[in-house]
């Protein structure tokens, strides 16, 4: 896709303020979560990245939480800004101020120049309701700080059921005890497959993410049989993404949810 083409989907996608009749959480499976949005042809984790995605038509988008060192809860997948933006520094010791200066799109390249690193909240505020969130959460944050702003701001903008917190054991412990209405996904880590089943099951999740070297048939199924809706990390190319749906994985996360989305149309 052409980036002028991608430019302006992004506006329109941008600009609207609609939200869909039916429930975005009550959209069918198998679907396509987009990693950090359409992070392939965008700049990862950026407003046009969400935008492209859902112009596309995904079910899901995926976002990476860190805290700043004023409580500001920050899209980025890194703990620190040197590599997406212009930038240095960990997100942590940053003020929202600082950050908000930083160009995040210019690495990627020029066309991009002068893009913003988000906050949670903007994703919201532009989003909510339009589309499912996958919520990577790094870490709590010290007494869960950062689990309790996410449920904040759920709250807020009305989206508790159409958004989820994914994260590791001690991620979901904190969720499970700040935001219990908020459904919750445990990441792969270093378990095998069979072994995060049961730690979704253990920790009372409603949905695990598989990681693509690390998973199979017997956990997939397995996992259903338990009520657990099965994510796979990740899957970049038709056949890999086919492979996945065939054996049961229920949300295929990929860089390039413009390749991917048209297989759930066959």
């Amino acid at each position: 896709m052409r980036l002028s083409i991608m430019l302006m989907i992004c506006t329109a996608v941008l600009s609207t303020g609609a939200i869909c009749a039916t429930p975005v959480e009550k959209a069918p499976y198998p679907r396509v979560c987009a990693h950090r949005g359409l992070s392939g042809p965008c700049p990862e984790n950026t407003m046009p990245a969400f935008a492209a995605a859902i112009s596309l038509g995904v079910q899901e988008i995926e976002l990476d939480i860190w805290g700043s060192k004023d409580r500001q809860l920050v899209v980025c997948h890194d703990d620190k800004v040197d590599r997406t933006t212009n930038g240095k520094g960990l997100i942590s010791d940053l003020t929202w101020a600082e950050i908000q200066k930083l160009d995040a799109g210019s690495w990627r390249d020029k066309s991009w120049a002068g893009l913003k690193v988000p906050c949670f909240e903007d994703v919201l505020k532009q989003f909510g309701g339009k589309v499912v969130m996958n919520v990577h959460v790094k870490e709590a944050g010290d007494d869960g700080w950062i689990i309790g702003k996410i449920a904040e701001l759920a709250k807020k903008y009305d989206v508790e059921k159409s958004i989820y917190i994914a994260g590791g054991s001690g991620v979901i412990k904190w969720a499970n005890k700040i935001a219990p209405d908020i459904e919750r996904c445990h990441l792969s880590g270093d378990y095998t497959a069979f072994e995060l089943v049961e730690k979704a099951v253990d920790l009372n999740c409603q949905r695990l993410q598989f990681n693509s070297s690390k998973f199979d048939e017997m956990s997939i199924e397995e996992a259903h049989k338990r009520g657990i809706i099965c994510n796979l990390f990740y899957a970049d190319t038709k056949e890999d993404a086919q492979k996945a749906y065939a054996m049961g994985i229920d949300t295929v996360l990929t860089n390039y949810a413009n390749l991917i989305m048209p297989l759930l149309d066959k």
